[in-house]
């Protein structure tokens, strides 16, 4: 269960190599290696005494992962310019790209504090939640929209099964999965044939959108903040059946550090909750494509937002 405590280069006009394709293949797996339930949504009292077992945790300083990639950048960027609002000691390392090492590096208490898609294991407490849908979504170019009226899955179920051109762009992952492939076609009533499916070990979400930026499909999964969209002007898809999970990015604290800083929770929350799709892919977009720091974008969001001391 989530829970929250709140009320490179570019290639065809798509960054390769720093783009936020990471962020959403992590999100999936991430979805996650850490899984198990339990997770805990309020900040844990702090034990009488310091109490025993984590304690050296509790008083070190804030150890903060973040997965590779662009949106990694910045949303670690933004926790960190956050703690050090708050005096509060942290350094990050290195962007991390698949389920194990955040989850090896938590268990060895090598990160105490990261950001991620979901909830976890026991032990760890969501402090923070973006309203960002930065999970997959289906997107075309906006001369297949407005030529065919797409705006949302519905429309495309409808053109799909009047015999439309569907050639989608997408990772063998989600092709796979039930709660890919399968199930956008069992919210909307498809049954696509493996014809109309671009499904490649190498398609990632910046190779699925120049697949559908050049031609060579007509639609394409992508993540829902992936800067790429605006860049090129694709038109999201609405999903009015709610197929595909949001993916909000989360700040996941170890418990011990939250008792030890229990002012994290407010201090992280109206920032994260100021986050949502657009700013967050507006944000992604001027990292990868406008050569700003990852850093400067932070520091002027969150100034910006007030959310500075």
């Amino acid at each position: 269960m989530l829970c929250a405590r709140r009320g490179g280069r570019r290639s065809g006009g798509v960054v390769m190599g720093r783009t936020v394709g990471t962020l959403a293949a992590v999100a999936v797996v991430l979805a996650l290696g850490l899984a198990v339930s339990g997770a805990s949504c309020k900040p844990k009292a702090k034990p009488a005494g310091g109490g025993t077992g984590g304690s050296s945790e509790a008083t070190a300083p804030i150890v903060v992962g973040a997965p590779d990639g662009v949106e990694g950048e910045v949303l670690g960027a933004i926790v960190m310019r956050l703690l050090k609002a708050e005096g509060i000691e942290a350094s990050a390392v290195e962007p991390y790209r698949r389920a194990e090492d955040v989850a090896n590096a938590v268990r060895d208490g090598r990160v105490t504090a990261f950001v991620a898609h979901s909830a976890f294991s026991g032990g760890l407490t969501v402090v923070a939640m973006t309203t960002a849908h930065s999970g997959e979504v289906i997107c075309t170019s906006k001369d297949v929209s407005d030529l065919y009226m797409l705006r949302s899955l519905d429309d495309f179920a409808s053109y799909a099964k009047g015999g439309g051109d569907v050639r989608l762009a997408c990772s063998e992952r989600f092709a796979s999965v039930a709660a890919g492939l399968k199930a956008l076609q069992e919210a909307y009533g498809l049954a696509l044939g493996p014809d109309q499916i671009d499904a490649r070990s190498d398609t990632t979400t910046p190779a699925a959108v120049a697949d559908l930026a050049a031609g060579r499909v007509t639609f394409a999964v992508a993540s829902g903040t992936d800067p790429a969209i605006d860049d090129l002007g694709l038109v999201i898809l609405d999903d009015p059946r709610s197929f595909a999970e949001t993916g909000a990015p989360v700040l996941v604290v170890k418990d011990e550090v939250l008792a030890a800083h229990p002012q994290l929770a407010d201090a992280f929350d109206a920032a994260f909750a100021g986050l949502t799709t657009e700013v967050l892919r507006g944000l992604n977009r001027r990292v990868a494509y406008g050569g700003e720091s990852a850093d400067a974008v932070a520091e002027e969001y969150l100034s910006g937002g007030g959310y500075l001391k």
